[in-house]
């Protein structure tokens, strides 16, 4: 069986109450090496090579959605950190506001280099940087609600684009702007409702 036969196939690796969460396992399929792991209750799967080096990710610390490498002072962030506007995945209980908390706690680990789930890697300033940019979004946000600008104001991209001033944050034209603005309106209520 091929590679690509394999990873149409489907195959019981555990149940979620066989691997704790925070865990993660390794697992060969057909010469197709696997990483299963428990993140807060869900089971994701992934190929267990690195793209980004010769490290099976199994080797490394699940924390969240991030993977750390110790010994090579290396953090994989998967989909929270990536070069490009931020993805916040509302319908899967995404929250902007917790999101900056995670890279808060991202943030505490030893850690010098990133490998992102899209794009370049980043330093860990780059990191910092990114999430103060990401505040500095939020912030804008809810100054433009605080001032009374509604939904039906920003309901184009160009209007949000706009209004949040995202050529000064380096995110005006960014591969996921799409992603993005189609979680705008949650995102918009979101703010709305924080303190």
């Amino acid at each position: 069986m091929n590679e690509e036969d394999a990873r149409h196939q489907w195959h019981n690796l555990a149940a979620v109450d066989d691997l704790p969460a925070g865990q993660m396992t390794a697992h060969e399929i057909n010469g197709l090496h696997v990483a299963l792991y428990n993140a807060g209750g869900r089971l994701l799967a992934t190929d267990n090579i690195c793209p980004h080096g010769e490290a099976l990710l199994t080797d490394g610390y699940l924390d969240d959605t991030v993977i750390e490498f110790p010994d090579l002072k290396t953090i994989h962030t998967g989909d929270i950190i990536i070069d490009a506007i931020p993805v916040i995945d509302y319908p899967g209980g995404g929250s902007a506001i917790e999101f900056l908390t995670t890279i808060d706690r991202m943030l505490t680990l030893d850690f010098d280099t990133a490998i992102l789930g899209h794009g370049r890697t980043m330093t860990k300033q780059e990191v910092r940087d990114y999430r103060m940019r990401f505040a500095e979004m939020n912030r804008r946000m809810k100054a433009l609600i605080d001032r009374g600008v509604t939904k039906d104001q920003l309901k184009t991209w160009d209007q949000a684009r706009a209004a949040l001033k995202l050529e000064e944050l380096g995110w005006e034209n960014t591969v996921s702007w799409t992603t993005f603005f189609a979680g705008f309106p949650a995102y918009y209520d979101e703010i709305a409702a924080s303190k």
